[in-house]
C-alpha cells in the first residue's frame, strides 16, 4: 500500500468544515490503495489572515 503524507492544522477534536474534509478523505484513501499519514502541529501559531495582511501592507 502506498503512503501519503497529509499536513494539516485542522484535525479533530477541532471543529469546522476543514476538519471534516481531511477526516473524510483520510477514511476513503485506504479503499483506493493509499495509507494516510497525518501530521499536525501540537500548537499551531500560523494564521493565514496575518500573512495576507502583511503581504498587502508591503504592496505584494
Amino acid at each position: 500500500m502506498k503512503r501519503v503524507l497529509i499536513i494539516t492544522y485542522y484535525w479533530p477534536p477541532n471543529g469546522g468544515a476543514g476538519v471534516y474534509r481531511w477526516l473524510k478523505l483520510s477514511k476513503l484513501l485506504p479503499e483506493h490503495g493509499w495509507q494516510p499519514v497525518i501530521y499536525t502541529p501540537e500548537n499551531p501559531r500560523w494564521s493565514p489572515t496575518i500573512q495576507v495582511c502583511c503581504a498587502t501592507a508591503r504592496g505584494s
